[in-house]
């Protein structure tokens, strides 16, 4: 607290008069409310952004992991149903045909959508760039972002909101002291 009383005393040694300590905690609010709220603010914004991103690409990950899997369904029963009718005609669906719904955004709007081949995915792999990939590779570079993001970016992000956090609750402590050490001069 010695920083707290040094802020109490004027270059002279002198105490602070009742006005100066006002300036003083106005100062702190203005610097609390103009600089460590929308920091923090920001830096929590970020952190929840590579959050939200780690699922979509986990939710991406699931569905095209469930893809596959019929994917080989299918193929299997078009090969049993191909080896069991050898003289009649089978009207079996093709594994690279299927409907899905589809968010149109925020989870609040989807559409029926028929996709013509499921062997290809398109992927966003930053920056607004979406990439066309077989469905393996899509798995492959969806898990290696998600490593990267979990182990990476969100760790920064989490230390960084946290460092603000701190630095508000520091700025939030001094101004109280100062408020407290105010009010004992009364």
């Amino acid at each position: 607290m010695e920083f707290v009383d040094n802020l109490m005393e004027t270059e002279d040694d002198t105490p602070l008069s009742e006005e100066e300590l006002r300036s003083k905690v106005n100062e702190y609010i203005r610097f609390i409310d103009d600089i460590l709220q929308p920091e923090l603010e920001k830096a929590t914004a970020r952190r929840e952004e590579t959050e939200f991103e780690i699922q979509e690409y986990s939710e991406v990950k699931d569905y095209i992991e469930i893809l596959s899997s019929r994917m080989r369904k299918n193929t299997l029963e078009d090969d049993e149903q191909k080896q069991s009718s050898v003289s009649h005609d089978s009207t079996s669906q093709s594994s690279s045909n299927m409907s899905s719904m589809i968010d149109m955004g925020c989870q609040m709007v989807y559409c029926q959508a028929k996709i013509a081949n499921t062997n290809q995915i398109c992927i966003d792999v930053g920056l607004g760039v979406h990439v066309q990939l077989s469905l393996e590779e899509a798995l492959d570079f969806i898990r290696k972002r998600i490593k990267f993001l979990n182990e990476e970016i969100l760790p920064k992000r989490v230390q960084k909101a946290k460092v603000v956090a701190g630095h508000l609750e520091d700025a939030l402590s001094l101004l109280e002291s100062l408020s407290e050490d105010g009010s004992r001069k009364k």
